[in-house]
C-alpha cells in the first residue's frame, strides 16, 4: 500500500465490510474509532452517565477520558442486551480462523 492509499483508506468502511467475519472485533473497533474527538462530546458522555467532571478529571487528556468512557461502556455491556449472532460467533472460531488458514475475501 502506497502513502496515498493509506491516506485514503477508510477504516470504518473496512470494518463495515468485514463485520460479518469479525463481529465482536467490529463492535469494539467501531466504539474505538467512532469515539468523539471533541472534549464537549466527552463531557456530555460523562454527564449522561451521571459523572461530574471535577478539577481532577479535567486534568486528564481528552484521549484518556475517551479511553475510560470506552472501558466503562465495555464493562457495563453485560448489563445491556447484546445482539450478537451466535452462529456467526461460532463460525468465527471454526478451524479456518484458529489454524490461520482463512481464505481471502
Amino acid at each position: 500500500m502506497g502513502d496515498s492509499d493509506v491516506e485514503q483508506f477508510d477504516i470504518l468502511h473496512w470494518w463495515r465490510d468485514h463485520e460479518k467475519h469479525f463481529p465482536i472485533l467490529a463492535i469494539i473497533a467501531k466504539q474505538i474509532l467512532a469515539t468523539p474527538v471533541s472534549t464537549v462530546a466527552v463531557e456530555q458522555e460523562f454527564s449522561a452517565r451521571g459523572n461530574i467532571l471535577d478539577e481532577r478529571l479535567s486534568l486528564l487528556s481528552p484521549e484518556s477520558i475517551q479511553v475510560q468512557v470506552c472501558v466503562d461502556d465495555w464493562t457495563n455491556a453485560q448489563n445491556r442486551q447484546q445482539e450478537i449472532d451466535q452462529e456467526a460467533l461460532y463460525n468465527f472460531f471454526d478451524d479456518d480462523h484458529t489454524t490461520g488458514t482463512e481464505g481471502s475475501d
